[in-house]
């Protein structure tokens, strides 16, 4: 997918669910709702574009629908795009009456009405109860509509209306997935609830949403499952929620029912947890009810952290949890954060001793983030007179689809806006020290984890070992950033330095017991290149200008055509000898079961275990329209002209969702332009 920054498969997503309810909520109220996704119109008009030309175009086809109203819902990745973009609208459409509403509005919302003459209004808070009092109310009694902001004069005055109550969760309506488009959703997005009872630090969901669960009644929920499932099919659903466990009265009737439902039996769902909820029974019930993924917020391994970030979580309670949920089969993200402004060089090694303690669980995602100033957030607020503007941002905002000079202009501008693009001022650490660290952490315990793992104990742990990777790439120019990393050749490169790690000079210096944690290296070496011997056996090419393979993961529907333990040795004989059964194009998963000590030296062997899976037929036609260097236009309107397959619905939309999949898989990889 040539010309395509790293982010631009987040422009190929799921439905969004927050303006789907938004739409629904606006048919209550007796008003015809028009969603535009101009995600994928930017993807159509093509991301090399520049953004000065992407607003133009979106503020001319905006203006060409003649709505009563325009309304923007708002995050903090994408603020200063939205704002722009409302500004772009009025020197179009100047008549045009423009509403905001979200989490950063509501956040920022006298800020914004201050220094953004284009927005006319905006609707704090949730809209459940108040979209349709806006409609009926705003030309004659706006002062009447809870949570209003809105100008009372031709300049810069306005008036901002006390915020009504919560929405009741029975109040909540299922989105309006027909203005999707789609008559097929693979994933499905259903709210379970909204809210979370705690008050942690960096976190700017909890004080939108008023620090309060309140689940859906779960027969409300499963019945908006099963309805939608059964109209528009999928092959998962993920329940929205904060924490799914906090009203365990709703969490048994949920899986309950879920258990005892034909259709919803047979379609796994995901959900989110605190860890120290996650306990053995409440893990069993999600099992039983068919949950395949669930997401967890640890946030930092330091329990003095966990205290000063108001987390309060028991870290001594996570490697348990991470052992119940890979014994039932669970895939489950652990989250965390670095780059909090009290963070010693003690406490971000805790943390990350115990991602790699974790990162031996063959189950277990990392996601690894530097800490942002949300707005609304306590960190935000507390440190809102010391933030920086130095191009060191977290993880959480990327720009690659927007950082452009305009961008960067606007922020400096409006600082009160745009914090989340600002850098916290940190009294033990650099910002361009957790920077570097956070992506070496992120992308090694995410493509090449078991040699990373054994690399970093031989190095005393992850902070030694990127010093040593730091080192060691010294002298070859600019390289550390996103799009090195999630590039091909960073996996090259690394596998060089664990190479000369292992066998040369380097490993002179290494913590005690070195003699075992080489042996691990070794053997966790010889395993990531039995792989990539994979890799060329399968004959498909692996690398062109446009596409790479990986060999990490399938895409269902496929066809397992063997399962057997092999040890590294084993499976690189059976490899060269073209000995697996039914030898074709194929996609090999593998990945260590466990890793335990079993020899009489006491030496870490890992014990491995290989899948085979026939490759898709449709991925296989896919593939082949991309090789030649191909473009995403040209492979889209060539399945368009010949789909290759009955399947899937002929249109754009159709085949842009196949490739977020494949790219999800990583059957695609997104490159940066010109590589």
């Amino acid at each position: 997918m040539g010309g395509l920054g790293p982010d631009a498969r987040r422009l190929l997503t799921r439905p969004p669910l927050g303006a789907l309810v938004l739409c629904s909520i606006v048919r209550s109220a007796g008003a015809i709702p028009l969603l535009v996704d101009l995600d994928r119109r930017w993807l159509e008009w093509g991301l090399e574009l520049p953004m000065e030309q992407k607003l133009e175009r979106s503020a001319r086809l905006l203006a060409g629908l003649n709505a009563d109203y325009y309304g923007f819902s708002t995050i903090c990745t994408s603020y200063h795009i939205t704002l722009r973009l409302c500004e772009a609208l009025k020197r179009v459409a100047p008549n045009a009456i423009i509403l905001l509403g979200g989490p950063q509005a509501t956040a920022t919302a006298v800020e914004t009405m201050q220094s953004v003459p284009a927005v006319d209004f905006i609707l704090a808070g949730e809209v459940d109860n108040t979209l349709a009092m806006f409609f009926e109310r705003v030309r004659h009694a706006p002062e009447a509509v809870p949570g209003l902001c809105y100008r009372t004069g031709q300049g810069l005055e306005f008036e901002l209306n006390p915020p009504g109550s919560p929405p009741d969760a029975a109040t909540f309506l299922p989105p309006a997935l027909d203005l999707w488009g789609e008559p097929i959703i693979p994933l499905l997005p259903v709210e379970a609830g909204r809210g979370c009872p705690y008050g942690c630090r960096f976190c700017s969901t909890s004080p939108f949403f008023g620090r309060r669960f309140r689940p859906r009644k779960a027969e409300v929920v499963l019945n908006e499952c099963r309805h939608l499932a059964e109209q528009y099919g999928t092959g998962e659903i993920a329940l929205i929620n904060d924490h799914i466990a906090v009203d365990r009265g709703f969490l048994t009737e949920l899986c309950d029912g879920w258990k005892a439902d034909p259709l919803l039996s047979q379609i796994p769902f995901s959900c989110s947890l605190r860890p120290d909820s996650a306990k053995a029974d409440v893990i069993e019930q999600l099992a039983g009810a068919g949950c395949r993924k669930v997401f967890l917020g640890v946030e930092t391994g330091s329990q003095r952290m966990q205290r000063v970030v108001n987390k309060n979580l028991d870290i001594s309670s996570v490697v348990p949890v991470a052992e119940l949920l890979e014994s039932k089969g669970i895939t489950f993200t652990m989250a965390f954060i670095m780059g909090f402004p009290e963070e010693t060089p003690e406490d971000l090694g805790q943390t990350l001793d115990l991602i790699q303690r974790l990162l031996l669980f063959p189950h277990m995602t990392l996601s690894l983030n530097v800490l942002g100033p949300l707005a609304g957030s306590a960190y935000e607020r507390d440190f809102s007179q010391r933030l920086v503007f130095d191009g060191h941002f977290s993880g959480q905002v990327p720009h690659n689809l927007g950082m452009d000079e305009g961008g960067a202009q606007f922020m400096r501008r409006h600082p009160e806006l745009c914090s989340a693009d600002y850098s916290f001022p940190l009294e033990h650490h650099t910002a361009e020290y957790i920077g570097s660290l956070a992506r070496f952490v992120r992308y090694v315990g995410t493509r090449l984890r078991l040699p990373a793992v054994a690399a970093a104990r031989l190095c005393g742990g992850f902070a030694g070992l990127h010093s040593r990777w730091l080192s060691w790439r010294e002298g070859c120019g600019s390289w550390d950033n996103e799009g090195y990393y999630s590039g091909q050749s960073f996996v090259g490169d690394f596998m060089a330095f664990l190479t000369a790690l292992c066998n040369g000079p380097m490993a002179d210096g290494c913590v005690p017991a070195q003699e075992t944690d080489l042996h691990l290296l070794s053997m966790a070496l010889e395993m990531q290149r039995a792989i990539d011997a994979a890799g060329d056996a399968a004959n498909v090419p692996a690398e062109s200008s446009h596409i790479r393979l990986t060999f990490e993961s399938s895409l269902m529907p496929s066809r397992a055509l063997a399962r057997v333990p092999l040890s590294p040795t084993e499976l690189a004989k059976a490899l060269a000898g073209a000995l697996l059964p039914g030898w074709r194009p194929v996609y090999l998963l593998v990945s260590p079961v466990t890793v335990r000590t079993t020899d009489d030296n006491g030496r870490m062997v890992p014990q491995w275990e290989l899948e085979v899976r026939e490759l898709n037929g449709v991925v296989q036609e896919i593939l082949r329209r991309f090789e030649g260097g191909a473009s995403l236009g040209n492979v889209v309107d060539s399945l368009l002209q010949r789909p290759p397959s009955a399947d899937i619905p002929n249109t754009q939309s159709s085949w842009l969702h196949a490739l977020a999949t494949m790219v999800q898989q990583r059957y695609l990889v997104v490159l940066e332009s010109g590589q």
